[in-house]
């Protein structure tokens, strides 16, 4: 039986990947026959004439290819990998060898990987025939088959489309490597200029103490996070690693694929690197020593995405179903802000100001507007700094959250805000530290 079966078993991980989305293609032929039609246009962009009615999967196949959509006058071959950076050219060859010699009009190579179709490494493949070969990320795919699930919901096949989604995010982009964050450490006159020249085109590569291995002309990305300024201002694909002889301390050269180059103005935060699983630690003074990290495709699409920003009202750490609150201030487990109660029991001056560190966030009602916070009360004796507050949210804007207390009696108002420098100075007698650059770690450090 050469056709595609579910149920069959392969030695490598990614044919049984291949064989999964083949198999689902098939099976939806019997309760969505607009399923199949519908992928065609909106993942490969095709519109072949006549019905497809073949799918299979590596046996039953002639030639190498790791999955084939073929009917009437259409033959779509597939070679798929679940891991960005490991097409081979000799591959790509021997499927275009075999179109050649079909005789069906419309011939096509789908190159169905984790690897960003922007980028040059993908695109010196598609290259090689740009009419035959079409790049397919795994989020093309994941999106589709997400969104058909949603809007045919019930029933066996949303099940099995569901836990497909499922392994596509857990093996393919949780796993896969998109890149490396380094940290850069600046003197006082590079720091002011080396966005502007970036911005003005005059640097073409990054010099680093030692080569990375994955970034060699693979196409991955390489993010700069710059201690300065606590966060990531600059994200560069890179095309190829040399050496060179004119910088002893630094004998690798990054070179950045052209066009590639993008500087984030303003930065992302500190606060957003953290978010990301196995990232809570990232710059942390003693307990982050490595000069570099990875991250897999899954994390750079939270860096990058506005989503990922986003927190219900009041915020969480997660939430990417309210989108509508994107840009209001976010509350986020394990970071520092400035406090300020607000009440009669304080005096003339009706507030008292304290760091607080948030522990936990619980949100209390449907209307998502009252919620449980826990923290760390800096300015309480030692002993009893561990709160916890219900509350309810008056107002919350881009920069601050203004709650109040359901349990206090008199009155008890919260405006929490951003921690800086500045505030710690003014409302604790703080003066900042050369040694600790992000006002975090200081924090994490002393309080």
């Amino acid at each position: 039986m050469s056709e595609a079966n579910i149920f069959r078993n392969y030695r490598q991980e990614e044919d049984h990947f291949t064989n999964s989305l083949i198999s689902i293609l098939s099976l939806s032929r019997a309760v969505y026959p607009d399923c199949v039609p519908s992928f065609l246009r909106q993942v490969l962009n095709l519109e072949p004439n006549g019905i497809i009615n073949t799918f299979r999967v590596l046996k039953g196949i002639e030639g190498t290819a790791d999955g084939e959509l073929s009917g009437g006058d259409c033959c779509i071959r597939v070679e798929s990998k679940i891991v960005s950076a490991t097409l081979r050219s000799e591959q790509i060859s021997d499927h275009l060898t075999y179109l050649h010699d079909r005789p069906e009009r419309v011939k096509r190579l789908v190159l169905l990987t984790p690897d960003d179709s922007r980028s040059q490494y993908i695109q010196k493949f598609v290259s090689l025939d740009s009419n035959r070969i079409v790049h397919v990320g795994w989020m093309n795919v994941f999106n589709f088959l997400a969104t058909y699930a949603k809007v045919n919901a019930t029933g066996v096949f949303a099940g099995l489309v569901n836990q497909f989604l499922d392994r596509i995010h857990e093996n393919v982009f949780q796993q896969d490597m998109a890149g490396v964050i380094l940290k850069i450490n600046l003197s006082e006159k590079d720091v002011a200029q080396y966005l502007t020249e970036m911005a003005a085109g005059e640097w073409t590569a990054w010099n680093t103490p030692r080569k990375y291995e994955k970034l060699d002309g693979t196409g991955r990305k390489m993010l700069l996070y710059d201690r300065a300024r606590s966060g990531i201002t600059v994200e560069v694909e890179i095309g190829e690693v040399t050496t060179n002889t004119s910088d002893p301390g630094y004998p690798c050269t990054n070179k950045f694929a052209p066009e590639t180059l993008k500087l984030f103005d303003p930065p992302i935060p500190l606060s957003r690197i953290r978010l990301l699983e196995g990232f809570k630690d990232f710059g942390v003074h003693k307990k982050d020593r490595t000069p570099y990290r990875n991250f897999t495709r899954s994390q750079y699409e939270q860096l990058t995405s506005d989503q990922s920003m986003v927190a219900s009202c009041p915020p969480s750490t997660k939430s990417s179903s309210d989108a509508t609150d994107s840009g209001l201030f976010t509350l986020c487990e394990g970071f520092w802000y400035a406090a300020e109660f607000i009440g009669e029991e304080f005096g003339n001056q009706l507030r008292s100001y304290s760091p607080i560190r948030v522990l936990s966030l619980t949100v209390g009602n449907t209307s998502r507007d009252r919620f449980t916070m826990t923290f760390y009360h800096a300015n309480y004796p030692e002993g009893v700094r561990d709160k916890c507050y219900t509350l309810q949210t008056i107002e919350r804007t881009a920069t601050f959250l203004l709650a109040r207390s359901t349990e206090h009696t008199p009155t008890r108002l919260l405006l929490i805000h951003a921690m800086s420098w500045d505030w710690l100075t003014q409302h604790a007698g703080v003066q900042r530290s050369q040694e600790f650059l992000d006002v975090q770690d200081w924090l994490s450090t002393h309080a």
